[in-house]
């Protein structure tokens, strides 16, 4: 029989259509986008990501380069730029308006780019650990920096696109990142804080240590887990195997991380997506969330509510006009199912 599940961070119901249950062979993969071809060289021309072609992009802000190589020149094997085409930008202004009921603010904020490997290959499963581990502090480093000079930055996104269906550029099939500065705090994140604040007002407790401990005493939809880090399949997930990267130390901002954290989280991360690989090979979106740099709630801090994690969207279904209507997420695959699967990949 279908099921409904609640989510209890962003207090959102999901359905479990268990009569439309689908194995992992039900789901075709995701579809390569142009380039495919040259994916696994190690160079193509026409792809700014890759080493060589650094005038392709604006000036690095970040690198990890060999010594006595020079800024934008061949030599590093993790570089951070801006984005050429930003979704926000700090060469606009900061301009809050009102327009009667309506709120505007000028498209103010920091978009990079992180080109994980000078080598043109297409995910972050190609790499090895330690690599990985560049690529994580790259994120750390740069979050730290905008954070600490320029006050009106509130969050941070970092996401992956890989393949197709989950929004990747056309052509560039080269492994990179999105490193993205907000002045203002996203409904997704204000959705987790308004549930996680619920949550400790009742309990004094964190939403997500309790899921963690919940989850690693039933081990029905365990993943993975590592000293530092459990990945999951999420109870009330939205599409056939979400998955979520969550720190075992209660823990809201990422970029306090400590190294050996982040050297265990460039192995499962490694891990989880090879496994993924292995079941459904999914184009996919992966996201890391982080508290925000002040409390929208004064009477919980962040420090006491929230705790980062990574959350891995498959792309293997579409909304429907359901969907749309009701905002409700319909997923043919049980989370216990699914946690079966990868687990034994």
């Amino acid at each position: 029989m279908p099921e409904l599940r609640f989510d209890p961070i962003t207090r959102r119901w999901v359905i479990i259509a268990t009569e439309r249950a689908k194995r992992p062979s039900d789901f075709g993969g995701h579809s390569p986008t142009a380039g495919s071809e040259v994916e696994s060289t190690d160079f193509h021309p026409d792809c700014p990501f890759c080493e060589g072609n650094e005038a392709k992009t604006p000036p690095e802000v970040l690198a990890f380069r060999k010594p006595g190589t020079k800024p934008n020149e061949p030599g590093w094997w993790v570089r951070v730029f801006p984005d050429i085409s930003p979704l926000v930008s700090t060469n606009t202004p900061i301009n809050k308006r009102g327009y009667g009921i309506y709120d505007e603010i000028s498209g103010y904020g920091y978009h990079e780019i992180v080109a994980e490997t000078p080598k043109h290959l297409a995910d972050l499963s190609d790499l090895d650990d330690g690599h990985v581990y560049e690529v994580l502090w790259a994120y750390k480093e740069r979050m730290i920096k905008i954070k600490t000079t320029d006050p009106n930055i509130k969050q941070f996104i970092i996401v992956r696109n890989f393949g197709v269906e989950a929004g990747e550029r056309f052509v560039i099939r080269h492994s990179h990142s999105h490193i993205i500065g907000l002045p203002i705090i996203t409904k997704r994140i204000n959705d987790e804080l308004i549930g996680s604040s619920i949550f400790y007002r009742f309990h004094e407790r964190c939403i997500f240590c309790d899921i963690i401990t919940n989850e690693l005493e039933s081990k029905e939809r365990i993943v993975l887990e590592s000293d530092h880090f459990v990945v999951i399949s999420f109870y009330a997930a939205r599409v056939p195997f979400e998955l979520h990267i969550l720190p075992k130390r209660h823990n809201p901002f990422y970029e306090t991380s400590t190294e050996e954290e982040l050297r265990d989280l460039a192995k499962v991360i490694r891990t989880t997506l090879i496994k993924l690989k292995k079941v459904v090979n999914p184009a996919y979106n992966m996201i890391l969330h982080t508290a925000p740099y002040y409390s929208p709630n004064p009477v919980y801090p962040v420090e006491e509510i929230y705790h980062w994690h990574i959350e891995i969207m498959p792309r293997l279904t579409k909304a429907a006009g359901f969907e749309w209507g009701t905002g409700f997420h319909i997923n043919p695959v049980p989370p216990e199912k699914a946690a079966l699967y990868l687990a034994e990949a």
